[in-house]
Formats: structure tokens, sequence, C-alpha cells
């Protein structure tokens, strides 16, 4: 897969959870360049898993929001509506109330990203889903480790969303 000579091959690493009887996989990817172009070398190296991934929790989040409306008794079609246009515009409004304290190299990143997978993702749609943890206050878990306590000498960083 072309990668825009920005990136080094990727690693899997297999984590094993539940007493080791299942096992989880995730990716680990250096990535070079401006943030547009790692966000293009992302998309081309993850495309299709990103892609269905944002789409997966766009569709989960429309249920969230469609499930405790129906039990109004409104029709399908004004629920569908609510849970379309209500959480475009609570997602768009926290993306507004939070832009100035955001650097340009977030959304040049998500562009790159929208760009690289081809067409199989769209921009506004993987920016509302990053604006989640702003819209609910979600907080988050962060672990940096760089020196000695990384064994290349480098930076090891990880935000998990709690």
């Amino acid at each position: 897969m072309k990668c825009l000579s920005l990136c080094l091959p990727q690693f899997i690493v297999n984590v094993p959870n539940n007493n080791a009887n299942e096992s989880q996989n995730f990716y680990v990817t250096h990535l070079y360049g401006t943030a547009y172009q790692m966000g293009v070398a992302q998309g081309q190296l993850y495309g299709d898993r990103l892609a269905k991934f944002i789409n997966d929790v766009w569709d989960y989040l429309k249920v969230q929001v469609e499930e405790p409306i129906e039990e109004w008794g409104l029709p399908v079609w004004m629920s569908d509506l609510i849970a379309e246009k209500g959480l475009e515009v609570a997602l768009d409004g926290t993306q507004y109330m939070t832009q100035s304290f955001t650097g340009p190299h977030f959304y040049d990143e998500m562009r790159g990203l929208a760009d690289g997978v081809g067409g199989a993702l769209d921009y506004q749609k993987l920016v509302r889903v990053h604006m989640l943890a702003g819209l609910t206050q979600g907080k988050c878990s962060m672990l940096g480790a760089w020196g000695k306590a990384v064994q290349t000498g480098g930076l090891l960083q990880l935000r998990a969303l709690d």
C-alpha cells in the first residue's frame, strides 16, 4: 500500500485479555511529515478499518439518542431526524466552542485522514466523533514515558477515554 514514504512499517501488538482466553490486536505505526501528511498516511494504511469504526460509532450514537425518543411515541421519521440533526448540532457546537483552543494541526490531521481513506469517510463525521469527549465532558487517563523509561529512549504516550 502506498504510504507517501512518510511512515515506517506497521507493527501489530497482540495483548492477551480475559485470563489469556482471548486477545486483542492493536497497531503501532511511526509516521512522519506534516499533520496533514501523517493523516493521509494513516488513512491509506487503516482506511477500511478506520471508516468502519467511525461509521459504527456514529450509528451507535444515533441509536443512543433514537431509543429514548421513540419511547415518547414520536413517529420514526421524527426520531431519526432528531437523532441525526441533534447529534450534528451538539457536536458541531462543541467544535465551534473549542476550536480556538485546538491547534490547527488537529484539523489538518483529520482532513488528511479523510482524504487518505479516499472518500469512504466524511471529514465532518470524523471531527464530530472526535468531539464526543468534549461534549460529554469525558475524562481521560494519560501516560507519558520518555528517556530511560523507554527502551529506545524516545517518547511513549497513551491517552484513554475513561
